[in-house]
């Protein structure tokens, strides 16, 4: 797993991929959210509301659908998880 984290309903994936870079700030190389190179099976959520908020829309500047990637249900149980192997 390259990353997990737990996010409440309606998170973009501006403030996700902030809380990333903070995290990982000493990294000066592209993850791969925004450029493909992590690909959409390799994003994962523990729910999707509905069909256009899917995991895989988590990437940054991301303009599928809505944009984004949001949780079915409002608890700390919801995680989007992306990893380093398929």
């Amino acid at each position: 797993m390259l990353w997990s984290m737990n996010t409440k309903i309606g998170f973009t994936s501006e403030h996700i991929f902030s809380l990333i870079f903070s995290l990982f700030s000493d990294c000066k190389q592209p993850l791969g959210m925004e450029n493909g190179l992590v690909k959409d099976d390799m994003i994962t959520a523990s729910s999707s509301y509905f069909g256009t908020y899917q995991s895989y829309h988590a990437r940054l500047h991301s303009t599928v659908d809505e944009g984004g990637w949001c949780a079915k249900y409002n608890d700390m149980q919801q995680y989007l998880e992306v990893s380093n192997s398929c």
